[in-house]
């Protein structure tokens, strides 16, 4: 009689369902259908937390850039030619252009 043949897969869609699914990310299928449990109920072991090393708050500090003293000098100046001035920002904005400008100048911060 008629022999019917079993085949391995099984064909539901006549389409491929990684060709709709391709242009999204696994956080996409996570928010939709939720993550898988792990299978194992063994807990994972968990890493070690490395010690820091503490500061000394007594160690010496690192000397100012030559930007830091120009800036130093230039805010004293600054405050004495604008008393009025209280912002902050235009004397960091002022004294950038002006740091930009020094050419010999510079030497006697560095």
């Amino acid at each position: 009689m008629g022999e019917t043949v079993v085949t391995d897969t099984l064909l539901l869609f006549p389409f491929s369902v990684n060709a709709i699914f391709s242009g999204y990310n696994t956080a996409f299928f996570f928010f939709l259908f939720g993550r898988k449990k792990s299978s194992s109920t063994v807990p994972k072991a968990k890493k070690a937390k490395t010690d820091k090393k503490s500061k000394d708050p007594n160690a010496p500090k690192r000397p100012q850039t030559a930007f830091f003293l120009f800036m130093d000098d230039f805010r004293k100046t600054y405050k004495e030619e604008n008393p009025d001035s209280k912002g902050g920002k235009e004397v960091a904005k002022e004294g950038g252009e002006k740091w930009k400008s020094l050419d010999r100048k510079r030497e006697k911060y560095s």
